[in-house]
């Protein structure tokens, strides 16, 4: 497991330092092994990271191919672990957005709500965002309004006791969202 978790940090070293090619090349390595090692759980990790890497590259064909294949894992189980099935429908879900296919796109996102339901959707108010900004692709601006100020009021419910840079952070990427609605509308 620990050479598992070096590959990991070896490859998000090579990603802050920019040298992207190197951090792709490490998480295949780490692949290759936990395939060989039949360590299903990790052969998911690094497939769902390499998703969101080809995601960051624009190679979107890759991104959605590998986070599929995480996601095959995932659903494989008896009791998938939520957090790490969330990390992945987002992952294939941005590749789709990104390469302008919004019906999958949201098809993804929205099935985060088979597995994340009640009181457990107050984390994951970036999958309320993201839902509004495909729409708002779409052009669809009054659904995609409704979805961002759900994202907008979850965050503020989160951070009623203290605000920290990822609360100025999502909420400014939730407002400039619904301004770019209220321009489009001439509001």
């Amino acid at each position: 497991n620990s050479l598992f978790t070096v590959y990991n940090n070896l490859s998000k070293v090579y990603n802050k330092r920019g040298k992207y090619d190197e951090a792709i090349k490490i998480v295949f390595e780490g692949l290759r092994l936990a395939e060989h090692e039949k360590k299903e759980n990790w052969i998911a990790f690094f497939n769902n990271t390499l998703s969101l890497n080809y995601h960051d590259f624009e190679n979107y064909q890759l991104g959605v191919l590998h986070g599929k294949k995480a996601l095959k894992y995932h659903l494989g189980k008896k009791n998938p672990d939520i957090s790490s099935l969330y990390s992945t429908l987002n992952a294939i879900a941005i590749n789709y957005d990104d390469w302008n296919k919004p019906n999958e796109a949201l098809h993804y996102h929205k099935m985060v709500f088979n597995y994340i339901k009640g009181k457990d959707t107050l984390t994951i108010s970036s999958t309320y965002n993201n839902i509004g900004n495909t729409l708002l692709k779409q052009k669809k601006y009054a659904e995609a309004e409704k979805w961002i100020n759900r994202a907008v009021k979850i965050v503020e419910y989160n951070a009623r006791e203290s605000k920290d840079e990822s609360y100025y952070y999502e909420q400014a990427t939730h407002y400039t969202n619904l301004a770019t609605i209220a321009s489009e509308l001439n509001e």
